[in-house]
């Protein structure tokens, strides 16, 4: 554990360089808006079913805090943890931190950089996902359009590589407070995509979404149900709290897509055993 968060440390170090240098006159916010309100989190417990190899099925939490960073800069810390069980009685899981350093004007856009470090169990050790790549956001009346693209390196499970990764993401607002959202990626040299939907309930001091997401990978398909908890977003609508507070998490079971999964499936990290993924499918959750 402690050489993945060595890891990790050492990605987050050059994020911070990198944002550091973010240009800041092109992107100076015009409306006074800063790139994130104010100290928030959130947490997110969630269920996922595969049809399979194997049917895994189980059960993931992840959560972030998001902090700003002055008026133009925002961080939010990411985390994850999942289990799953396939027929066969394995039971897997995975670990994950990550980190967003990011400039934004919550009316119009969000740019920054991301780096993750994220472990699978495989059968033959713990598989490492190192994660690091640019995000965007851009923001149209209800409309957001969000792209990742980046690196990722896989190690510790065979051979070590390196691959191109590219995640685009589509979200409507029905009202401030649902969302509808369609994604997609190619990492590992495969393509998944999923559609999901995202309602809050309530707008207190602690206000709660609900979300449902199916998705598909290889003929094979996964759904999955989870509930997240948003502290420090008194009073504002999900619209709000998506542009004006915290980005999506990307790690883990919580991750647009789980390609660190697929390509144990389909033999791309070449070991000679082929462990049952656990979530092939894209799950979003905010």
């Amino acid at each position: 554990m402690n050489k993945s968060f060595g890891t990790v440390a050492a990605l987050m170090t050059g994020a911070s360089v990198f944002a550091i240098n973010l240009p800041s006159a092109a992107l100076a916010q015009e409306q006074g808006l800063p790139a994130v309100r104010n100290l928030n989190g959130k947490l997110t417990f969630g269920y996922l079913a595969s049809n399979g190899n194997d049917a895994p099925e189980g059960g993931y939490v992840s959560g972030a805090m998001s902090v700003p960073l002055g008026a133009r800069v925002g961080a939010q810390l990411d985390f994850s943890a999942d289990n799953a069980t396939g027929d066969n009685g394995r039971v897997d899981g995975s670990k994950g931190v990550g980190l967003h350093l990011f400039t934004r004007d919550p009316n119009r856009y969000l740019l920054g950089i991301y780096a993750h470090r994220v472990n699978v169990d495989t059968n033959l050790g713990t598989a490492h996902n190192d994660r690091l790549g640019v995000e965007a956001e851009l923001y149209s009346g209800n409309f957001t359009f969000a792209m990742f693209a980046g690196k990722d390196k896989v190690s510790g499970a065979g051979q070590t590589k390196t691959f191109g990764s590219a995640t685009v993401d589509l979200d409507y607002y029905i009202s401030d407070n649902t969302m509808l959202t369609a994604s997609a990626e190619r990492a590992y040299d495969k393509t998944s995509g999923s559609i999901g939907v995202q309602h809050l309930y309530g707008m207190g001091s602690v206000p709660m979404a609900v979300s449902a997401t199916i998705g598909g990978f290889e003929g094979e398909m996964t759904a999955s149900l989870g509930a997240t908890v948003f502290f420090g977003n008194d009073g504002l609508s999900l619209k709000d709290i998506n542009r004006t507070n915290d980005p999506r998490i990307r790690t883990g079971a919580s991750a647009p897509r789980n390609g660190y999964f697929q390509s144990l499936k389909s033999g791309t990290l070449d070991t000679p055993f082929v462990p049952n993924p656990k979530y092939k499918i894209p799950i979003t959750f905010y």
